[in-house]
């Protein structure tokens, strides 16, 4: 199949996207025929209500951060009532959890000092094997010769983190090249906000590497736009690829892992296509091998919980959560005494915790920790997590906590439950 790549780049250009976009970075540098197999499909990502969610959001925050360039006490929630994305073709009203995650995210932006940028659309001109490809960065400061780079994710279907993040790279290269010019960078930090995951992850690393990564960018773009592309399949590319179901490669990596044959797993594979019929025969064993996921899942937790070493590779942690308060009547009520006004705390729930702390101020949050200290005066918890399974790289500590017995209570409660819901980042093919 003969392809004019850079035609097809144009013509999905005028939609606002990039074939080649910083988006589409975590899947094809893990699977490089990812984009002529959507191609040959004609394949896309439609818009869901998650991610049109997440559009939304996006847009929201773009809003109040700019609109706290001329009035610095611009917050989230005086849109509580409002009406917003006329100019991006949509209408909605901010609901509470979208007024929060977005404070969470523009506070943590604020964080920052130097010079900010907001929505800034970055070119990968020179860098990527196709002409005129970019994307859009959600934020980025530069200070003391540092590069911050800030990714907005509002959906909580899957954790994303900072640490060789390619899409976050990919934004990072196309700022490190508009602003060198004027600024001296040497350290670049990659930081990614999930406010609704209570995730706030940060990674740094240096210009040299992101240099690197940009000729590991444009080669693995390069051998994507080659007439035989080779295929991979794996959990984080074939979580967004619009060819996800049909994908050859996909089945047989999927039928070894079924197999235990590890290593036909991770072998590469070509471009195919399934056909209706092979589908319909997968279709056939969906739900078995998804109620054997879920209780492959329930059988390790069940071994881990009786010897915490019982699966190798494996271990129990605690799930984030998040401060919560006590009794909101009585911390409302120590709020106002501080001054905050009642339009600031009551949002017909009460602010969290982390959101009443970053608006009190330095003598107010000394008192905030102090009256937190005391068994009795206390005003904020932080509820325990439900066991979670996590690979033994994972920092925390294992979750001791567990007893045979409940178990029960936490099966419908793992991690693979968030893999049913879409986020709100989906891949640009």
């Amino acid at each position: 199949m003969t392809i004019d790549w850079q035609k097809l780049a144009e013509e999905r250009a005028k939609s606002g996207h990039a074939l080649l976009g910083p988006s589409t970075l975590p899947g094809l540098m893990r699977c490089a025929g990812m984009l002529l197999a959507s191609t040959m499909l004609n394949a896309q990502n439609l818009d869901t209500e998650f991610s049109a969610e997440g559009t939304n959001a996006h847009f929201f925050a773009e809003t109040v951060l700019v609109a706290q360039r001329t009035n610095t006490e611009a917050r989230a929630a005086d849109y509580a009532d409002a009406v917003l994305g006329d100019e991006i073709g949509t209408m909605f009203v901010p609901d509470e959890e979208m007024i929060q995650a977005v404070q969470e995210y523009v506070d943590w932006c604020n964080e920052l000092p130097g010079t900010h940028f907001t929505e800034t659309r970055v070119d990968l001109n020179g860098r990527m094997p196709l002409k005129n490809q970019f994307g859009t960065s959600d934020h980025g400061a530069v200070y003391h010769r540092t590069l911050v780079v800030t990714d907005f994710k509002y959906g909580k279907g899957v954790k994303v983190y900072a640490e060789e993040n390619e899409q976050a790279m990919g934004y990072a290269i196309g700022m490190y090249d508009e602003l060198s010019w004027g600024y001296e960078i040497d350290k670049v930090i990659i930081r990614i906000c999930q406010p609704r995951f209570g995730h706030f992850d940060v990674w740094e690393t240096t210009v040299e590497r992101l240099m690197e990564f940009a000729k590991e960018m444009h080669a693995q773009c390069t051998v994507a736009l080659a007439p035989n592309p080779p295929t991979r399949a794996g959990e984080k590319q074939c979580f967004f690829c619009a060819v996800a179901g049909r994908c050859g490669t996909q089945l047989k990596a999927s039928i070894a892992a079924l197999n235990s044959d590890f290593d036909a797993m991770d072998a590469p594979g070509t471009v195919e296509i399934l056909t209706p019929e092979q589908v319909a025969k997968a279709l056939e064993s969906v739900e078995l091998v998804k109620l054997w996921a879920r209780r492959t899942r329930t059988a390790a937790m069940r071994l881990l919980v009786q010897d915490p070493v019982a699966v190798p590779g494996w271990k129990i942690v605690e799930s984030q959560s998040r401060r919560a308060w006590l009794d909101q009547q009585r911390a409302e009520v120590w709020l106002q005494k501080q001054g905050l006004r009642e339009s600031q705390v009551v949002k017909r729930t009460l602010i969290s915790p982390a959101q009443a702390e970053k608006m009190l101020t330095r003598g107010q949050k000394s008192a905030f920790k102090k009256v937190n200290e005391s068994a009795k005066l206390k005003l904020v918890y932080k509820p325990t997590g439900h066991p979670s399974l996590a690979p033994v790289t994972d920092k925390r500590p294992i979750f001791a906590n567990v007893r045979l017995a409940e178990f029960d209570e936490f099966e419908g409660q793992d991690e693979f439950s968030e893999f049913e819901n879409e986020s709100d980042e989906l891949t640009e093919l």
